[in-house]
């Protein structure tokens, strides 16, 4: 089930975004607060010394969705650092999502950077200008100090990028169909005046002694016509000829399978948006 999006999830608890423009701010903005409530391992609630609430995202970091690995245990460590206690945060940009982009100081350390080092958040580069070069050397060395050290998220041999698993479909997950057991064939009532047919033999009652389990019923494997099985080997996501990913994996991420079933025994799960 796919989570809210940070706007969303930002109205579920109440806050009230700030916004300075539609297309965000026009030059740096500096305020302090309180951290009254952690949205996720990279988003807060912060109210001024007027009380007004903003809704603040770390520059620079991404952590994982709650509904990720390591989402819940990024949260609480974000949690542990800010709830309750004042920071300064520092920006000059509003998202898509009316998020204020900023940099977060508590007691004069970089958030961003102290969730980078733990490795409860990967260092996010697609706008390099919120950064300064010693900035970005310093979190592309943290991260990759985290990665080396397999610190948290990073003890995941394959761990997949916030923004990626955004991205994927929100459609119900597709299960794979097993075959259901015989039903016991009905009984016929006898007909008053007619003979009766002798009835079949059942099978004899299995010895009490006997201890062996019962075979488990194994569904044969699912093949896919008019193709295989395409695995992305990223993301651990397969789809199959139809589906709407099945032509947008890259060729580097290209695992094949003949049935889903060995997809499935491999790690990998069907793709939401395939039926």
């Amino acid at each position: 089930m796919y989570t809210l999006n940070r706007y969303g999830r930002a109205l579920a608890a109440g806050a009230i975004l700030f916004v300075a423009a539609a297309t965000g701010l026009s030059q740096e903005t500096t305020f302090t607060g309180k951290v009254v409530e952690v949205i996720d391992g990279d988003s807060m609630i912060v109210v001024d010394d007027k009380q007004e609430r903003h809704l603040v995202r770390l520059a620079g970091a991404d952590a994982p969705e709650q509904n990720q690995d390591f989402g819940k245990r990024s949260k609480k460590f974000l949690s542990d650092m800010v709830l309750d206690k004042a920071v300064s945060v520092s920006g000059s940009r509003i998202d898509k999502n009316g998020e204020f982009v900023g940099r977060v100081l508590v007691y004069g350390r970089d958030v961003s950077l102290e969730m980078v080092i733990a490795g409860h958040a990967w260092h996010y580069k697609q706008y390099p200008n919120e950064q300064t070069e010693r900035d970005r050397q310093l979190f592309e060395g943290a991260e990759l100090h985290a990665r080396k050290s397999r610190f948290n998220l990073w003890s995941d041999s394959k761990p997949v990028p916030p923004w990626e698993f955004r991205n994927e479909p929100s459609e119900p997950t597709v299960e794979l169909r097993q075959m259901s057991k015989p039903s016991t064939p009905l009984q016929t009532l006898p007909v008053p005046g007619q003979p009766q047919a002798a009835r079949p033999q059942t099978a004899p009652a299995t010895d009490q002694n006997d201890t062996a389990d019962p075979a488990p019923s194994i569904p044969p494997p699912v093949i896919v016509p008019n193709g295989e099985v395409l695995g992305n080997k990223n993301s651990k996501i397969y789809h199959w000829p139809g589906c709407p990913g099945y032509t947008k994996v890259g060729e580097k991420n290209k695992v094949m399978f003949k049935t889903r079933l060995e997809a499935e025994a491999a790690g990998y799960r069907a793709a939401k948006n395939c039926k």
